[in-house]
């Protein structure tokens, strides 16, 4: 695809929104792939090759390198998720991520708030 530096920005911007932003970073590239090429094969392949990456990424570097450090439940992460996209939209989804961690780190570091932050965990 021509541009790579704007695929490679949307992508890079679209990764802070787990779950829907890599499913429409593949949208986008499926779309601009079947645009650009004519070949079939040729189309899929910069989607192809981005949801590899981000598989990749997202469930073998990112467990490895802050499973230890930063331990949140999936579950408070899937609520956090529905809550913040519920309150503020798809800016809810980018920042709902950041945020749990934030008042995770905020809660284990008040005195008395210790045990919820245990419960985030």
């Amino acid at each position: 695809l021509q541009e790579a530096l704007l695929w490679g920005t949307v992508a890079a911007l679209l990764n802070f929104a787990p779950y829907v932003g890599p499913l429409i970073g593949v949208a986008l590239m499926l779309l601009m792939g079947f645009v650009e090429f004519s070949d079939p094969f040729k189309a899929l392949l910069p989607a192809a090759c981005y949801l590899a990456l981000h598989t990749i990424e997202g469930q073998v570097v990112t467990p490895i390198v802050l499973g230890r450090q930063m331990a949140i439940s999936p579950l408070i992460l899937i609520l956090a998720l529905m809550v913040f996209g519920w309150l503020w939209g798809m800016v809810g989804l980018l920042l709902a991520v950041p945020l749990l961690v934030c008042i995770k780190l905020v809660l284990a570091r008040l005195d008395g708030t210790q045990g919820w932050a245990k419960l985030l965990e």
